[in-house]
C-alpha cells in the first residue's frame, strides 16, 4: 500500500508577543476525500494520527475505495485489498498502520465484512487480511473499530455463529500482536466498540445480558469490563479513550437530555461537559491525549454543529468559530483529534443539500487553553513542533522541519545558527567538543537518557571581516542579511521560513573584534544572539582568531550568558572560587598555570557560599551525608586570588582542608578570618576590597531555554553583561604566579591528577589533548603542528619520572 506523507503537517504555534511579524490568521478548513466524484460524493471519516495523516473512504454510494486524505493533492487512493469489493480504513496508527474492514458482496447482495489491516512503510502496497477473529466461523462477519497509537492493538467486534451472542450483538475482540483476544463478557451484550489505547484499554456500549435495553458505557481494564455511569439519566455511551484512561463519549442527564462527558479512571467520576448557548445536547466522539474532547452538539433547531471542549475546561465552542469561516461546507461532527489539535470531521457541502464531505482542520492552541503547546522534555520547544514541524502561519505547511533536524520531543534541544567572517571560522572540531559536553549534562528526560542535544549548524563562513563599531547594531545588521540557509533566504515562502526559524534558534556569529577592543565575545543576557570575537586573540599557530580551546570556551560561554547564565552563575560576581564554569572567567579559556584543570563545561553542583569577611578553612565547601562532594570534582581544583590583585593566586582540590590565606596550618573553626579572593584577577577591581559573599550555583539545573519571552528576543533590543574578557585581562590572568605549593604537576607530562605521579591517566589526557590539537601538549617543533614528535617528546618526559 502507498503510505502518504502528507503535505499538511500537524504543528501547533506559539502566540508570540515579541514577534516582529503578525501572525497569520486564523488556520484553514481542507477538504478530505476524492475531488472527482462529483457534487454528490459521500466521504466516510476514519482516523487521524500524530501525524496528521487520515483514513476513511470516498465514493460513489457502492463505497469503491478507500483513501488516506489530508487536504488537496494530498489524497492517496489506497488499493482494496484482493478478493473483496469495497473496503474502509477505520483507523491510522502513529506508526502508518492502518486497520479497517473489507466488503465482500454475496450472490443474495448481503455484504459480508472482514477484517484487514495494512502494515506499511511509505510507498508499500502490503495488505494483511486478518481472520475474522478469535471465533472462525463460516458465517462470522467482523469489523474494526479502532487501533492503538503504537500500531500493537486493534480493537473490533466479531458476531455470527459460534459467536457468543451470536449476529444479535457485537462480541468485542483485540488483536494484539498478531493475535486475535476475545474480549467480550458473556453477562453483557455489546452494541459498539469504540477507542482502544497502548495498555489495551477499550471502550464500548452495551448493556446486561439479562437486563432491560438500557444502553450504557463501558471501559474495558485489566480483563474486566466496568460500567461508568451516567449524568443522572438512564442510558450513556463511550466513544474513546485516551492514552491516561480518560474516556469520552455523550451520556443522559436527568432532563432526559444526552451531553458529552469526560470519565476520568483517577476519580472514577464521569464529569459533564456543557454546550455552546444554542444547544440543546450533544457528544463527545475523540479524545486525545491532553483531555482535549471534539464531537456535536444539536441546536435548538434541527442542525447540528461540529463542537470542542478544551482539556481542563467543561465548556464548549464551536469549531467554525475558531478557523477559518469557510463558505464551502458546514461543520456538523467532529470524529477525531490528535495531540496537536489537528481536527477532522464530516459535514455538509453548502447548497449541496444530502452531501456528505470530510474535512480537516488544526485549532489554534489558544482555543485549547494552550494544550497543543506542551513540552515534554521542558526545553521550550513545544512536542508538535519537535514531532511534525514549526507552521508559524497556519497554511497547513511546515516551515521548519525540526523532525529532520534531529530535534526530540523526549529530549532536550538548543538550536543554533552559527555563521562566521571570513579567516573566522572556529576550528573543525569546536563545535562538537561544545554539543558534547551538553550531551554530558546531568540533565534527565522523558526518555530516560540524560543530557541535551546541542545543534550548533554552521553555516555561511564569509561574512566580511570588520569590526563591529556599536556591537550588537551592525552584529543585528549581519544577522537580516544571513540568517536562515541562503536556500531559505530565497524560498517563496522566506518571511514564514525565517520567522518560523527565529522561534527556535539562537543565533550566532564568530566575528573579528567589536567596539574597536580585544573582547573576546558578547551574549545577549539573556536572549537569542551572540557573537565570538577572537579577532585579536593569537591562534597559536602565527595567525588569529584564538586557539581551538579559547572558540570553544568563549562559544560556550556566550551561548551560556543567552541561557541565563551570568559570570557568577546567578550572579555577575566573577572570579568565584566555588563556581567551576566556563561562565567564570577563571575558566572560560585554559590558563597556563593550571591548564589541565580546564573543563569545557558548565558547573553541576552548587557549593556553600563562602563569606570573605568570615572565611573558614576547615570544609569551606559545605560537604555534608546529604550533600556530599559530587565525584566528578574528585581531582578538581578550586583556584583563587591571595588579597590584592598584584599578589598571585593561589590552588587547592575541592575535597580537602583549603586555607585561604596560605598559612601553615588552617584556623579554628570558631575564628573566622577576613581576605579576599577575587580582586588579584581583576586589573579593574574596586579598592577597597568589598569582602562579598561568593554564592555557588548549578548552572545545569538553571538554563533558562525560553528566549522568546525574554526582552532581548526582539531583535534591535540587546541586554548584556557588563564586563568582558579581554586579550589584556587574559594576560593579566597568565601573569600571576601560583603561591604556595598547591597540587601543581610533578613535570610537565603529569597533565591530570593526581599529581605528583606519572601514570596511565596522563597518558589518556595527553592522547585527548593531543587528537584535539591543544597547545599544551605541542612539545616539539614545529609550533602548532601535532605530528609523532609530540607523540615521541611525551614519552620521554613520562619515562623520566617526576623529579
Amino acid at each position: 500500500m502507498n503510505r502518504w506523507t502528507p503535505t499538511f503537517l500537524a504543528v501547533a504555534t506559539l502566540t508570540i508577543a515579541q514577534s516582529t511579524q503578525a501572525l497569520a490568521g486564523q488556520p484553514p478548513i481542507f477538504e478530505l476525500g476524492d475531488h472527482d466524484l462529483g457534487p454528490f460524493n459521500s466521504t466516510a471519516i476514519g482516523g487521524v494520527n500524530n501525524f496528521g495523516e487520515a483514513t476513511g473512504r470516498s465514493g460513489s454510494d457502492s463505497f469503491e475505495r478507500w483513501t488516506a486524505p489530508f487536504g488537496g493533492e494530498g489524497v492517496a487512493v489506497l488499493p482494496i485489498p484482493e478478493g473483496f469489493d469495497s473496503a474502509f480504513a477505520r483507523a491510522i496508527a502513529d506508526t502508518g498502520a492502518i486497520a479497517g474492514t473489507a466488503f465482500v458482496a454475496s450472490e443474495g447482495g448481503s455484504v459480508v465484512n472482514r477484517n484487514y489491516v495494512a502494515f506499511a512503510a511509505p510507498m508499500s502496497d502490503e495488505i494483511t487480511i486478518l481472520s475474522h477473529g478469535p471465533f472462525e466461523q463460516p458465517t462470522t462477519t467482523s469489523f474494526v473499530s479502532s487501533i492503538s497509537p503504537d500500531g500493537r492493538i486493534i480493537a473490533g467486534w466479531q458476531g455470527g455463529s459460534g459467536v457468543p451472542g451470536n449476529l444479535a450483538t457485537v462480541r468485542p475482540t483485540l488483536w494484539i500482536d498478531g493475535v486475535w483476544t476475545d474480549a467480550g463478557d458473556n453477562a453483557l451484550v455489546f452494541f459498539t466498540i469504540g477507542g482502544v489505547n497502548n495498555a489495551g484499554d477499550m471502550v464500548a456500549t452495551g448493556r446486561i445480558q439479562s437486563g432491560p435495553n438500557i444502553r450504557r458505557a463501558y471501559v474495558r481494564q485489566n480483563g474486566a469490563w466496568r460500567d461508568l455511569g451516567t449524568l443522572g439519566g438512564d442510558e450513556a455511551f463511550a466513544l474513546d479513550i485516551n492514552e491516561s484512561g480518560v474516556v469520552t463519549g455523550r451520556a443522559e442527564d436527568a432532563t432526559g437530555q444526552f451531553f458529552p462527558f469526560r470519565w476520568d479512571p483517577d476519580t472514577e467520576t464521569m464529569t459533564k461537559l456543557f454546550m455552546p448557548p444554542g444547544y440543546r445536547s450533544g457528544g463527545g466522539e475523540a479524545i486525545n491525549s491532553r483531555g482535549d474532547v471534539v464531537g456535536f452538539g444539536n441546536s435548538n433547531g434541527s442542525g447540528q454543529d461540529a463542537i470542542a471542549w478544551p482539556a481542563g475546561s467543561q465548556f464548549g465552542f464551536r469549531v467554525i468559530d475558531r478557523v477559518d469561516s469557510s463558505e464551502w461546507i458546514d461543520l456538523e461532527r467532529c470524529l477525531g483529534i490528535n495531540d496537536c489539535g489537528v481536527v477532522i470531521g464530516t459535514g455538509q457541502r453548502s447548497g449541496v443539500p444530502g452531501s456528505s464531505e470530510g474535512w480537516i482542520t488544526q485549532l489554534p492552541p489558544s482555543q485549547l487553553g494552550q494544550s497543543v503547546t506542551t513540552d515534554t522534555d521542558g526545553d521550550a520547544i513545544p512536542d508538535c513542533w519537535e514531532t511534525y514541524g514549526v507552521d508559524i502561519d497556519l497554511d497547513g505547511q511546515p516551515e521548519l522541519d525540526l523532525p529532520a533536524m534531529g530535534a526530540n520531543p523526549q529530549r532536550q534541544d538548543i538550536f543554533v545558527e552559527v555563521d562566521t567572517m571570513t579567516s573566522r571560522a572556529p576550528a573543525p572540531n569546536v563545535l562538537s567538543r561544545v554539543e558534547a559536553a551538553f550531551a554530558n549534562a546531568p540533565i534527565e528526560n522523558p526518555d530516560g537518557t540524560t543530557g541535551v542535544t546541542l545543534h550548533a549548524m554552521l553555516d555561511e563562513t564569509n561574512l566580511t571581516l570588520r569590526d563591529y563599531p556599536n556591537a550588537f547594531v551592525e552584529f543585528q545588521a549581519d544577522k537580516m542579511n544571513h540568517f536562515g540557509t541562503p536556500a531559505e533566504r530565497v524560498a517563496t515562502n522566506a518571511t514564514a521560513i525565517l520567522q518560523a526559524r527565529r522561534q527556535v534558534f539562537r543565533y550566532c556569529i564568530f566575528a573579528n573584534t567589536y567596539e574597536g577592543s580585544t573582547s573576546s565575545g558578547l551574549g545577549e543576557f539573556p536572549g537569542n544572539d551572540f557573537m565570538v570575537t577572537l579577532g585579536a586573540w593569537e591562534d597559536g599557530a602565527g595567525g588569529f582568531g584564538g586557539t581551538p580551546d579559547e572558540q570553544a570556551g568563549t562559544f560556550m560561554h556566550e551561548l551560556g550568558h543567552t541561557l541565563g547564565l551570568d559570570h557568577g552563575g546567578g550572579d555577575g560576581v566573577n572570579y568565584k572560587p566555588n563556581y567551576l564554569s566556563v561562565m567564570n572567567y577563571i575558566w572560560q579559556t585554559p590558563n597556563s598555570s593550571f591548564a589541565s584543570q580546564w573543563e569545557l563545561d558548565y558547573s553541576c553542583f552548587q557549593f556553600a557560599s563562602i563569606n570573605e569577611a568570615a572565611l573558614i578553612d576547615v570544609n569551606p565547601l559545605g560537604f555534608t551525608p546529604e550533600r556530599p562532594m559530587p565525584q566528578k570534582y574528585a581531582d578538581r581544583e578550586i583556584v583563587w586570588g591571595d588579597g590584592a590583585e598584584t599578589s598571585g593566586i593561589r590552588r587547592a582540590f575541592v575535597g580537602e582542608t583549603i586555607i585561604w590565606n596560605g598559612l601553615s596550618t588552617p584556623a579554628p573553626v570558631n575564628a573566622p578570618y577576613t581576605h579576599d579572593l577575587t580582586r588579584a584577577w581583576d586589573t579593574f577591581a574596586e579598592s577597597p576590597a568589598r569582602h562579598e559573599t561568593l554564592h555557588g550555583y548549578n548552572d545545569w539545573a538553571n538554563l533558562d531555554l525560553n528566549f522568546r519571552d525574554d526582552p532581548s528576543f526582539a531583535d534591535g533590543v540587546s541586554l548584556t553583561p557588563d564586563c568582558m574578557l579581554t586579550t589584556e585581562l587574559h594576560d593579566h590572568h597568565e601573569s600571576l604566579p601560583v603561591l604556595g605549593a598547591g597540587p601543581t604537576p610533578c613535570s610537565t607530562a603529569d597533565l591530570a591528577p593526581p599529581f605528583t605521579t606519572l601514570d596511565i591517566a596522563d597518558v589518556i589526557e595527553f592522547l585527548q589533548r593531543f587528537s584535539m590539537n591543544n597547545p599544551t601538549v605541542d612539545y616539539a617543533p614545529p609550533a602548532g603542528v601535532f605530528e609523532i614528535g609530540d607523540v615521541i617528546a611525551f614519552l620521554q618526559l613520562f619515562g623520566a619520572g617526576c623529579s
